[in-house]
């Protein structure tokens, strides 16, 4: 007879990797009730970008409640073409799919390491492993199929995006000497490198595909180089940065950061940092200024602060969306990129 412990376990696995034994992690989401007041729709214009929607406040979900497998360690953040979000929990060694509706988690799949950096092409879904310094392909089933370029070509993938027009892949390698590598997200092949000994700390990637932009978070070090965010041509050909002394004057500095943590992009080109010290998320618009953030999200300003400790940041639509490595959850700014 089998036992019940037996058969809540074949329960959960079902649940998780559905009917065929496989979870497709990219598979359209189901739809969910109140997902938004009005409607959204979608544009063309290179690739598909959601209208701004209306939203309710900023909300908190700690670690996915009354999720089969909760989360540990949140680390970093990609969305897919269909709507999903998919999130890699380090320390539990998996990648978790996550209505970004609701931030939670109805699927999973396992990695054989430590996985960081995640993006997606197509149905192809790119982990960067820390423990094996690889950049591992699975299918959208989460099953292996590969790695990009040769082994050893990562040394530390500590982030990456994708460039889904272009089929270009951008791994931030933060090994010995920090670079950008750009990989051809169809074959495996590295086409170039960008930044190799112009990055000193280097945390983060994001990429503006419209304007062919690499934007890349330096925490630099104390007291030597002071942090920035950095922004480069595909080309490699340096475009500005983002100081993170912010604006002095007689009476000091403020609108600075100094530990940032990750960065990214929106369809119109703003730029999102999330730092750790400021628990705060700094958008700046290049069309206005490239010294003063035109928006914070967060911060540690009055009562307990949204963010504890944030690693990754991602525009989602209207909705800015951050990982929390203390408290284990994911933080959703609802109309946060409006």
């Amino acid at each position: 007879m089998r036992s019940p412990k037996l058969s809540s376990l074949a329960a959960l696995a079902a649940l998780v990797l559905g009917a065929t034994g496989c979870a497709d992690v990219t598979a359209e989401p189901r739809p969910i009730a109140a997902h938004v007041a009005g409607s959204c729709e979608l544009s063309k214009r290179n690739y598909d970008r959601r209208k701004h929607c209306p939203q309710p406040p900023a909300v908190v979900v700690p670690s996915f409640p009354g999720v089969p497998i909760p989360l540990h360690s949140p680390a970093r953040l990609a969305a897919s073409a269909s709507g999903w979000l998919l999130v890699t929990d380090t320390y539990n060694n998996t990648v978790l799919r996550v209505n970004p509706a609701t931030l939670l988690a109805d699927q999973h799949f396992r990695v054989d390491g430590r996985p960081h950096a995640i993006g997606m092409w197509g149905d192809r879904i790119f982990v960067g492993n820390w423990t094996d310094s690889t950049v591992q392909v699975f299918d959208h089933h989460g099953r292996l199929t590969g790695s990009l370029g040769a082994p050893r070509s990562v040394t530390w993938p500590a982030d990456l995006a994708v460039d889904a027009i272009a089929a270009l892949v951008f791994v931030l390698d933060r090994g010995e000497e920090p670079e950008i590598k750009i990989f051809d997200a169809a074959d495996g092949t590295v086409v170039g490198a960008v930044a190799s000994g112009d990055l000193v700390t280097p945390t983060g990637v994001a990429i503006d595909p419209v304007a062919e932009e690499i934007v890349v978070s330096d925490a630099g070090i104390p007291g030597q180089n002071e942090a920035r965010v950095a922004i480069y041509g595909y080309d490699g050909t340096f475009h500005g940065a983002v100081s993170g002394a912010g604006t002095c004057d007689g009476s000091g500095c403020s609108g600075g950061f100094s530990t940032p943590a990750s960065v990214a992009v929106d369809a119109s080109g703003r730029i999102y940092l999330v730092d750790n010290l400021l628990a705060a998320v700094l958008v700046y618009d290049r069309q206005a200024s490239l010294t003063w953030p035109v928006r914070v999200l967060g911060g540690r300003d009055g009562g307990a602060p949204l963010l504890d400790f944030p690693l990754d940041v991602e525009v989602v639509g209207p909705d800015v969306l951050v990982t929390n490595k203390h408290t284990s959850d994911v933080v959703a700014f609802r109309g946060g990129a409006e």
